[in-house]
Formats: structure tokens, C-alpha cells, sequence
């Protein structure tokens, strides 16, 4: 795998993660506020095996394009429905959801995927079932270039490859910060994701 191709798998599995990771918390205090127009912005910083300099630095933002109602519930999603597929996502008093519409499942298909609230040492699957995600500890805080978060959850990530991060989640904000390493022979890939800014409805 080249260079170029490594960094751009790994970008793509941070973008992948950002919506099936936020959408949790509790009823009093969600992780997540769902509103058409939300939006977060993040610096993304790439290395190349141990240099402390990043070889490339992206901005990438993330914003809820859309809802549907369905089941007697109404879901948000992070892209335009298209013919191909859709996911959205909703949380309830006792779970996360995902609602995927393709077709396999062209009249949709529902399923809780995490219960709610959070606690240590909970965990479930994202990205296609292809990363786990285990809460590792809460009340963390967090400094990125959006401000001081206290109250975060830690979050551990691993794949089937290799791969593996860490991810702290702010109640009512969102994902605050993910970190992303991953090895293929003797080239290894780091990531920092942090947030700069985020605007809520």
C-alpha cells in the first residue's frame, strides 16, 4: 500500500466514525443535540511514523443534511439521501439507533446498536461492524482549539487490521477529539482530530 494510499484509508475511517460515535447519552443530558444544520468543524492532523511534525493538515466538517419519519420516530442524518442508501440515526431514553435504507433493505431496517446512558466499560460497533468502540472512562477533560471540555467520555476504538484510537465525547457537544494510529509492514500512520468549532440550533 502506498503512502498516499494509507493516509487517505486512514482519513476515511475518520469520517466514517464521526457520525455513528456521537449520537449517544441520556435523555437529560444527550450527547448530541440532532437539529438540521448542526454542524462541527475539525482540524485534522496526519503523521508518518514517529515525527512529531504532521505531514499534511485537513479541515473537515461534519453537518446534519437531513431527517426522516419513520417507525413513528424521526431520524437524522449526516448526508443526503441518496438512491443508493441512507442511514440515519436517533437516540431514545435507553439506546442509540440506525436506520438503514439500501437495497437490502429498501422499506428500511432499524436496529439499537448502544445502550444509553453510557457507563464504563460499555461498548458496541460502528463503520459497517468493522470498529469497536469500549467507554474506557468519563468526567475527562479535554483542550482542543474549540475551548476547554470537561465531563468527556474516553472512548478506545479497535479494528480487525490493527488499527486503534482514542475518542473523548462531550455531552451536548459531541466528538471533541480522536486520536488514530495504524500500521501496515514498516509504514505507520497517526491522526489527531480535533474540534475548532461547532454550531447547534
Amino acid at each position: 500500500m502506498s503512502s498516499k494510499c494509507f493516509k487517505l484509508a486512514l482519513l476515511v475511517i475518520f469520517i466514517v466514525v464521526f457520525p455513528a460515535c456521537l449520537v449517544a447519552g441520556d435523555n437529560d443530558n444527550t450527547l448530541i443535540p440532532l437539529a438540521i444544520g448542526n454542524s462541527w468543524v475539525y482540524q485534522i492532523d496526519m503523521f508518518m511514523g514517529d515525527s512529531p511534525t504532521p505531514v499534511q493538515t485537513l479541515t473537515d466538517t461534519a453537518v446534519i443534511k437531513s431527517k426522516k419519519e419513520w417507525g413513528g420516530h424521526t431520524w437524522y442524518s449526516f448526508s443526503e439521501p441518496s438512491a443508493e442508501s441512507a442511514e440515519y440515526l436517533r437516540y431514545s431514553d435507553n439506546g442509540q439507533y440506525r436506520l438503514l435504507i439500501d437495497r437490502e433493505n429498501p422499506d428500511g431496517k432499524a436496529e439499537r446498536f448502544a445502550d444509553l446512558p453510557l457507563k464504563v466499560n460499555d461498548s458496541w460497533i460502528i463503520a459497517n461492524k468493522s470498529i469497536t468502540v469500549v467507554v474506557e472512562a468519563a468526567e475527562e477533560t479535554v483542550t482542543v482549539p474549540a475551548g476547554e471540555f470537561d465531563g468527556c467520555y474516553r472512548c478506545k476504538l479497535s479494528m480487525p487490521e490493527g488499527g486503534e484510537g482514542t475518542m473523548w465525547l462531550k455531552p451536548g457537544v459531541g466528538q471533541v477529539k480522536m486520536e488514530f494510529s495504524m500500521s501496515k509492514g514498516d509504514m505507520k500512520i497517526r491522526s489527531t482530530r480535533m474540534m475548532k468549532e461547532y454550531h447547534l440550533k
